[in-house]
């Protein structure tokens, strides 16, 4: 029976390690973002929906500033980058800078309202009885040199109460101005340009990140030199976490490794009990990598970190059972029993520490708990049913100095003539737990768990940092922004002012031409698309 069973669970680790390599073939599938670890709304799907949308949007932004003391070179390498960018399928090709013609589509939207739309500054003007002042003022645009108005526009909007309404609109303060279709500025002799792009592919997602960031560095280390490139986007901020994660998860799993096949050998002075370890360490991981893959799809690097840190405790399970060979017992069927009721009351509550896990309402952890329940079960099988089956390792001597010290260590917590010194060394460790407790801060805030530092490189010709300090005005600063879309919405802030002040000239240009009602509230001359409404004033 105990023959059937152990082949039986070969048979499951077997299939689990085909279900793996067949799913890694391209790859093993990663999750990297770290808000998979925060609940979902699931009772409002709405909401999560809501959230979901605006995560992708804030998450897709990517700014990148270039600069250089030559206006030319600088725009020929931003221009060059972006191509490079779009011709990989990274990015799209249309630029969310509002540019002249959006800002026309605003105030098409816009004017089918125009009677219920006032300037504040009209308003407090109305309110004070000062209406002469708009009149003058629509007088002196009419009359006046450069006057963006005609006799159409004064048909609808004899006050040119509108324009003044579109003139008045917030725009978020900036340095940034339009420079032949494309933002930038001048700082200390140095020509910025703005570049601020969407992604093609998803920024938490470890492939496209890989591919993003590799292409960025290939068309970034192509600019001319002296060239500054300064970049801010979650895709960099996701790279970079993910990278992180996996180059400690390995770490880690490679020392714990490491001190395991040590202390094995060290200890029993012989490889069976290393390989037999090493089996049940990864006929647990393989069948919790299955499982994981199987129920969610991909396996999150907080599950990995997880995974790497059970080596330590599946190996307890091969280690007390070995350590059967330094006591009379010779048969492998002995071996277990005595030591059966030990190893299945701490797996047990092993697995009932990381299953509480799956309680949570983290959907993150839930995956945690998966992983580690099943790699924990699975290594514990794998001791108790192929161990006494392959198990040659005849009984040893422990060696001399090991056991003195362990009797020696037994004898002070056990005899009463070592009462006096363990109530000492008892109150020491009291003391250092209250002081360690009085330093104790707790921080919840999950975005701790990930670094905002990209790349922390500087490397010629090209200085890989974010920009957001330069775009919101701070001068000498190179402040590094935890997010892309703050600093692009204060960089688009007086392109689209002027672009503003570029349509409410567009009311007045083009005299004559046939004015008809648009299902955008757009009038069609022949001068082009003006902003009107769906019929004559």
């Amino acid at each position: 029976m105990r023959k059937a069973l152990a082949l039986l669970w070969l048979a499951v680790v077997l299939a689990a390690c085909v279900h793996v390599a067949w799913l890694s073939r391209d790859g093993l599938p990663r999750e990297t973002d770290i808000m998979a670890l925060l609940p979902r709304e699931e009772r409002e799907p709405e909401l999560q929906a809501a959230k979901d949308r605006v995560a992708r949007w804030l998450s897709g932004r990517v700014v990148v500033l270039v600069g250089h003391k030559d206006r030319d070179k600088a725009r020929a390498a931003a221009l060059s980058l972006r191509a490079a960018l779009v011709e990989g399928g990274l990015v799209r090709p249309e630029s969310d800078i509002p540019g002249e013609d959006a800002v026309k589509r605003l105030g098409a939207a816009y004017f089918a309202h125009r009677a219920g739309l006032l300037a504040e500054e009209d308003r407090q003007r109305l309110l004070r009885g000062e209406g002469e002042a708009l009149v003058k003022r629509a007088l002196s645009q009419i009359y006046g040199f450069g006057g963006a108005v005609d006799s159409r526009l004064l048909v609808r909007d004899p006050f040119l109460l509108f324009p003044a309404f579109l003139g008045g609109l917030p725009n978020p303060a900036s340095r940034v101005s339009m420079d032949e279709g494309l933002p930038g500025l001048v700082e200390d002799g140095v020509t910025w340009v703005l570049l601020s792009l969407r992604t093609q592919g998803e920024a938490f997602d470890l492939e496209f990140q890989n591919r993003f960031v590799a292409a960025f560095d290939t068309a970034s280390s192509g600019v001319p030199e002296g060239t500054n490139v300064l970049r801010l986007g979650a895709v960099f901020f996701a790279q970079a976490g993910a990278e992180q994660a996996m180059a400690e998860s390995a770490r880690i799993g490679l020392v714990s490794l490491a001190g395991t096949v040590l202390l094995v050998v060290l200890t029993f002075r012989s490889l069976r009990p290393l390989l037999l370890s090493l089996a049940a360490i990864g006929a647990g991981l393989a069948a919790a990598l299955s499982a994981c893959l199987f129920l969610f799809g991909s396996l999150h690097v907080a599950a990995q970190m997880f995974g790497a840190a059970l080596i330590g405790i599946a190996v307890d399970y091969a280690l007390l059972y070995f350590g059967q060979i330094f006591t009379p017992r010779t048969d492998p069927a002995a071996r277990l029993a005595h030591v059966l009721p030990g190893i299945a009351l701490g797996a047990a509550t092993t697995i009932i520490g990381y299953g509480a896990l799956a309680l949570s309402p983290f959907p993150g952890l839930h995956q945690v708990a998966v992983f580690s329940a099943i790699g924990l079960v699975g290594s514990f099988l794998s001791v108790i049913l192929w161990f006494p089956l392959l198990d040659r390792v005849p009984a040893a001597k422990l060696n001399r100095s090991w056991a003195a010290a362990a009797a020696g260590l037994w004898r002070f917590w056990g005899e009463a003539g070592w009462a006096r010194a363990r109530r000492i060394v008892l109150a020491v460790l009291v003391l250092v737990g209250v002081l360690g407790l009085a330093r104790l801060e707790v921080d919840d805030d999950m975005r701790r768990q990930q670094g905002l530092d990209p790349a922390g490189r500087d490397s010629a010709p090209c200085r890989v940092r974010s920009g957001r300090a330069l775009l919101s005005g701070a001068r000498g600063r190179r402040a590094a922004g935890a997010g892309a879309g703050g600093g692009a919405g204060r960089a688009v802030g007086r392109a689209g002012q002027s672009a503003i002040r570029g349509a409410v000239r567009a009311f007045g240009q083009a005299s004559g031409g046939e004015c008809r009602p648009g299902s955008a509230g757009a009038v069609q001359s022949s001068s082009g698309s003006l902003p009107g409404g769906p019929g004559h004033g």
